[in-house]
């Protein structure tokens, strides 16, 4: 599955449609597989990436100011993409900050879905 690393440079808009059209192809199996590790605990590359993630995510709600990711045209979001490219070591040191809350998130979603197997069975 396609990360943020692979890109060097902000997406185009024909790019963006492409990985679009691509991802709704693959959608039933990301779904399956996505089913399957939810009952596993994560290992500590997912765990990174989804601190990268959210480290990410933080970074563009302060650029973007409280404006919605869907309501912006495909512009608006190259854009972002670019400012976000310039902010990747700021990036990176959040994603450090935050992988502990995230692992911490991680065993709690996981003790959470055990409980409640158990109580089921």
């Amino acid at each position: 599955m396609d990360n943020f690393d692979q890109y060097d440079e902000a997406l185009t808009v024909a790019q963006r449609a492409k990985a679009g059209r691509r991802l709704k192809l693959l959608a039933p199996k990301i779904a399956r597989s996505k089913k399957i590790k939810q009952n596993r605990l994560a290992d500590r590359a997912t765990l990174e990436k989804r601190a990268q993630k959210k480290a990410r995510t933080i970074i563009s709600n302060r650029l973007i100011g409280g404006q919605k990711l869907s309501d912006m045209s495909p512009q608006q979001k190259i854009a972002l993409s670019k400012k976000l490219e310039s902010k990747k070591s700021v990036i990176k040191k959040l994603a450090v900050k935050l992988f502990k809350t995230v692992k911490s998130d991680e065993t709690k979603r996981l003790k959470s879905l055990r409980q409640s197997k158990s109580d089921d069975v």
